[in-house]
Parts: structure tokens; sequence; C-alpha cells
């Protein structure tokens, strides 16, 4: 959630087709044998194109959900969340050796980010 999506290879690589001039959809599934996967991608691909929704600064984070639950009733385009965090820099004993602590201060969430809008949906 949050900033941790960075971690993922498949926004990764999204992120680096955007640098590239590119725009870039990141989808992510648990197993690509969900039975609706594909009729849903194709028709969310087909709303994309249609409002142009892959254009600007950012890019598309698409995730489906685990094979556990329904399929799904809809689509939410939510924000990213913002975490704050502070690092310092303590030196160690090792002469020209540094390591990083640092803790997450602050969690900023707009009223749309995905963990919200999932906290509301799961708590309703």
């Amino acid at each position: 959630m949050a900033k941790d999506v960075f971690y993922s290879g498949t926004v990764a690589a999204a992120l680096e087709a955007k640098v590239l001039g590119v725009n870039a959809i990141a989808i992510s599934a648990q197993h690509a044998d969900l039975p609706y996967l594909y009729d849903e991608t194709i028709k969310l691909m087909d709303e994309i194109i249609e409002t142009k929704a892959y254009k600007g600064d950012g890019i598309l984070n698409i995730n489906f959900p685990k094979s556990t639950f329904q399929k799904p009733l809809g689509v939410r385009i939510t924000r990213q969340g913002l975490r704050l965090q502070t690092g310092i820099y303590i030196k160690s004993e090792k002469p020209d050796i540094y390591h990083i602590k640092g803790s997450v201060i602050n969690y900023q969430e707009a009223e749309d980010s995905m963990l919200l809008r999932l906290k509301k949906d799961i708590y309703r």
C-alpha cells in the first residue's frame, strides 16, 4: 500500500517506461488463471483508451483481487497514498561506512487514496 507499490517489479517497469516518455499501465493479479481476468482486462482497457486515462504525468496501476474473492463488481480509481519518512545516517566504527536508520513518521492519505477506499469497502 501507499509508497510500498514502488517495490513492485510491474510498477517499476511502468515507471521506467514513463521516464522514457511512454505512457504505461501496470496490471497485476495473483494468478493468471482467474476466470474473469482476461474479459475484465479487455473491458477495462477499452474504457482506459476511450477516456485517455493513460495520459498524464503518472502511470496507472491496476490490481485484481485474490482468487478467493468474487469477481469484481466494478472499478474504482484512487490515488496513491503518501508516507513521510525520516532517516539519519549513523557512522559505523569502520572508516567511510554509514548505516541508515529510518522510520515512517506520518501517513498522508487523500480521501480518495487506495488505502482509505479499501478500508471503507472492507468495513462497511
